[in-house]
């Protein structure tokens, strides 16, 4: 009795064998050969997400601008301030004159325009301007029935600044002998006439 080996049937390559093959890789260029240094031109995948990156600076220089923002504003109001300090300003303007017995704290007292040598000790003529003083010269200047000017005593001005307005008072002291009848005083800004007042001293 003779005993053969049976040869096994070729079987049909399957699924794993297919999809591997004998032949060589083909590359597209010689830069992507294997063990090549890359070139400059191609791109190095970064440790940062690109998408990340664009976001960052932009907060960094909204940071900056804040920074400089916080300041600078101070800076340039503190140089607006001295601009407008040294820049120099318009006249005053005359809003109010009359005659008063006294001013308290910026205000006339009793206004009038008749006076008593005997019972009233001065007379104030009171006078009210908007704007700032500056160098800007108020003075008052009275003058006698005879339209004489009078210096004996001599009148005393005061004034008194608030924001944006001024209060101007020149004080005459009254004395027996003075004239009696019309005087008047007139109001002056940096030597140029603005009001002249009537008012009438009498015993």
């Amino acid at each position: 009795m003779a005993f053969g080996i049976e040869t096994p049937a070729k079987q049909p390559p399957g699924p794993l064998s297919r999809g591997f093959s004998k032949r060589e890789p083909v590359f597209e260029s010689e830069r992507d050969l294997p063990g090549e240094a890359p070139h400059d031109d191609m791109q190095i995948p970064s440790g940062e997400p690109e998408e990340e990156r664009p976001k960052s600076s932009t907060r960094s220089l909204v940071r900056l601008i804040a920074i400089l923002v916080f300041f600078l504003v101070p800076f340039f109001n503190s140089i607006v301030r001295k601009v407008s300090l040294n820049t120099p300003s318009g006249p005053p303007v005359l809003r109010e004159v009359l005659f008063c017995e006294d001013v308290s704290e910026g205000l006339p007292v009793n206004p009038k325009d008749s006076f008593s040598v005997g019972r009233d000790e001065k007379i104030v003529a009171y006078t009210r301007w908007s704007g700032s003083r500056g160098q800007h010269d108020i003075s008052v200047r009275w003058f006698t029935p005879q339209g004489n000017l009078h210096t004996n005593p001599p009148p005393v001005m005061r004034y008194e600044e608030g924001s944006n307005s001024i209060t101007a008072s020149s004080f005459l002291l009254l004395q027996r002998g003075m004239p009696l009848g019309n005087w008047r005083a007139e109001v002056f800004l940096d030597q140029q006439k603005r009001a002249e007042m009537p008012f009438q001293l009498h015993e």
